[in-house]
């Protein structure tokens, strides 16, 4: 018998938004503050840009494209035994990709599980005969190890990421010949 909890990934609707929002600003700066003061003043900002009303307009938006399109954008929480969500999880499929574009877990979650249910419902959403790609911020060996314990590998090549103080290393989980994990 298993210790660990059994986690309940759902679609995340809208109304999810805010409190989304909320988990990304604090794991935003528990995984990137602590380098240097210039870097530090930049993850703060960009926390606190999270929350503003037209990101939460967009991020609204981006959940309602997942709903509406549900064969191309993935975007999906867990929730905590509050109702909040404890992770987030986002990413997309199209012609010729597939990408995990964020994976979120709220601090007293880690090691609980939640990572790896979100991780494992969006690759069974993923077409097993495409790789998946994602970015990881180069420093981030926390991540980075996750993803390596799931299949992802490193590629060696750098990537453009949303953030320019933030760089990132591109991993790719290989075609997976119809295996649904």
């Amino acid at each position: 018998m298993s210790s660990q909890p059994e986690w309940s990934v759902k679609q995340a609707v809208p109304e999810d938004a805010e409190a989304i929002a909320f988990l990304h600003a604090e794991s935003f700066k528990a995984a990137y503050l602590g380098v240097d003061e210039a870097r530090d003043a930049r993850v703060l900002a960009e926390a606190a840009a999270f929350m503003t009303a037209d990101r939460l307009e967009k991020r609204m938006k981006l959940i309602l494209e997942s709903m509406i399109h549900s064969d191309k954008e993935y975007y999906a929480v867990v929730n905590n035994e509050h109702g909040l969500p404890a992770g987030f999880i986002h990413g997309l499929k199209e012609a010729d990709r597939q990408e995990l574009r964020a994976l979120y877990i709220r601090t007293a979650y880690y090691g609980s599980g939640v990572a790896q249910a979100l991780t494992r419902e969006f690759i069974n959403w993923c077409d097993p005969d495409k790789p998946i790609e994602l970015g990881v911020v180069i420093e981030n060996e926390r991540a980075q190890n996750f993803y390596q314990k799931i299949g992802f590998q490193a590629t060696g090549r750098s990537r453009d990421s949303f953030y320019d103080y933030l760089p990132e290393t591109e991993m790719i989980l290989s075609k997976r010949q119809g295996d649904k994990r």
